[in-house]
């Protein structure tokens, strides 16, 4: 993985300078190298910065030419891409490289757009054709790779981070719209940016920018939906089939690997998954010494059982303030969960361990149904169709779980936040369900999150659940098969039953990563925006809402 940028200024040159401060501005992205391109009349720029995990070669190394039309920056892996590349080889196309870079260029030129579909991957890039004057941008399909763009009629910027946007001279001027979806919401709203005219490539999607008539004209299109009237029939050999296809797919790099094990369902299966193709895999975990949810034993019989090579990292939970707003301003994008700190602390580590390609379980809640609000709407429909003992059976196996997890008792998003604002924005409430946490909210947030933690040190985090024929089929099964005996995610523990400790694969409680964020200091520091206009002064907000409160502090300031 890497970071991209770029300027295309169709009516006059640009300076090459704001392009050089674009590719400095996101060095972290990429520790071993960059580098720049510029077209001979001065009107269009690709900038790159390169995390080196597939061809670790100069031939590797971008902004990349092919057949003296093309010129590419990309950012992201792959992982059919020597399965294309023999396929290519076979139609007459000859390589330069053994990168994945290459495989999309060839692919583009021998069959346009479509070509989209065959990629098994995450990925964001622009490629350029010299020949038409046509930049072609794409995004893969649930938002792994983040594309930020801004456009007025004569210029088009683009990055991997908004950082690089600012560094260009592009206006840094943040949303009221935003503003409410992060506080009222679980998630920020992707199509209602945070930043005034910025906007995002949505997942799934590639866009075209032409010169047309002396202005700038932009394409937007999907090349990938999920179908949401279809339905998948429960196979459990299959599906086990899928998850294992997902994971070893996932392994392919030439710097090596590592993954995850926080002692929870997710990461137990990639961890097995991965220990069939390759013995003794290197884990990370984080543990709280202490703490009722420490989740050290579980780690301990999976390093057992899976026989792998695991390291536990201990963590304290409480976030200084310096470090509070260092990582919020790093971000730019508002945090709305305090565990991305915990995330920030263990990518940092596992960097420092030597690794760059890190697997996780992330999507497997998403597909699966594991959050409760999927589980909630479940039992919700199935009251409403008449099988009300059903939804009784459930309902009693949801609230004790909610009993177990401290969180029966959830406030509305817009809960202390000052009444004018919340009628300026009363129908924006985000109300999210499995299928648009896929295109536009929870899930694409968290993307995010794990994208800007990751690179801060040059991390590439790889997730097999997002596997798009494991994906498609999870999504569509129905949720009796999700939700049976009244259990989370019951496929996943059902098919890897007798392969991972039945402790951890059965265990009903869900925990993730911890976080305090010490709100006293936070509240007396004078390095902040005012944003109390947002709030109702006299309510008392609630520890989540107080955190967000904080966040917007440090990006107003």
């Amino acid at each position: 993985m890497c970071g991209i940028s770029g300027i295309y200024s169709p009516t006059q040159s640009f300076d090459p300078k704001l392009l050089d401060k674009m590719v400095v501005s996101m060095k972290h992205r990429g520790p071993d190298g960059s580098g720049t391109w510029i077209s001979d009349d001065g009107k269009l720029g690709l900038g790159h910065n390169r995390l080196a995990v597939i061809d670790t070669s100069p031939s590797g190394a971008q902004p990349m030419h092919y057949l003296d039309r093309y010129v590419i920056t990309y950012n992201g892996e792959i992982y059919n891409y020597r399965q294309l590349r023999e396929e290519c080889k076979k139609t007459g196309i000859g390589f330069t490289s053994t990168s994945d870079t290459e495989v999309i260029l060839a692919l583009y030129h021998q069959k346009g757009e479509v070509f989209l579909e065959e990629l098994d991957g995450m990925f964001a890039f622009a490629i350029y054709d010299k020949v038409n004057g046509e930049l072609f941008c794409a995004r893969d399909r649930y938002g792994e790779k983040p594309f930020y763009y801004h456009a007025d009629f004569q210029s088009f910027h683009f990055a991997s981070e908004l950082k690089a946007l600012w560094a260009a001279g592009i206006k840094k001027e943040i949303s009221e719209e935003g503003i409410y979806h992060f506080l009222a919401n679980d998630g920020v709203d992707e199509s209602a940016p945070f930043y005034k005219g910025i906007k995002t490539i949505p997942p799934g999607h590639f866009i075209k920018i032409n010169f047309e008539h002396n202005l700038l004209a932009i394409r937007v299109k999907s090349y990938y939906e999920i179908n949401a009237a279809s339905t998948s029939i429960w196979d459990g050999d299959h599906l086990r089939g899928l998850i294992q296809k997902a994971v070893q797919s996932r392994l392919v790099s030439d710097v090596g690997y590592a993954l995850t094990m926080s002692g929870g369902v997710d990461s137990a299966i990639n961890v097995f998954a991965s220990s069939q193709v390759e013995k003794d895999p290197q884990t990370y975990g984080l543990i709280y010494p202490g703490k009722p949810y420490n989740e050290a034993d579980q780690q301990d019989l999976l390093h057992t059982r899976l026989k792998t090579r695991h390291t536990q990292f201990p963590y304290h939970e409480f976030v200084s303030e310096d470090d509070f707003i260092a990582t919020v301003r790093h971000h730019e994008w508002p945090i709305i969960h305090q565990s991305m700190f915990a995330q920030n602390f263990l990518y940092k580590r596992v960097r420092e361990h030597g690794h760059k390609v890190l697997l996780e379980g992330q999507g497997a809640d998403e597909i699966f149904g594991g959050y409760f609000y999927t589980q909630r709407a479940f039992i919700k429909t199935l009251w409403e169709s008449g099988r009300k003992v059903n939804a009784a059976y459930h309902f009693f196996h949801w609230l004790q779980s909610r009993l177990l997890s401290g969180g029966l008792f959830e406030s509305s998003g817009a809960d202390g936040l000052h009444p004018d604002f919340v009628h300026s924005f009363k129908d924006k409430i985000h109300k999210p369900t499995e299928k648009t946490d896929f295109t536009n909210g929870r899930l694409v947030t968290l993307l995010r999150y794990a994208d800007i933690n990751a690179m801060m040190y040059g991390l590439e985090v790889r997730m097999p659940f997002l596997e798009s024929s494991l994906v498609d089929y999870a999504l569509h099964l129905e949720n009796d098969i999700k939700f049976k005996k009244g259990i989370k995610k019951w496929p996943l523990r059902s098919v890897f039953d007798g392969d991972i400790p039945r402790q951890v694969l059965w265990q009903r409680q869900k925990i993730g990563f911890m976080t305090q964020i010490k709100i006293d200091p936070l509240q007396t520091s004078n390095n902040k925006g005012n944003c109390d206009v947002y709030f109702d002064l006299k309510a008392k907000l609630t520890p989540k809402m107080e955190f967000k409160k904080h966040v917007l502090k440090v990006l107003l300031s």
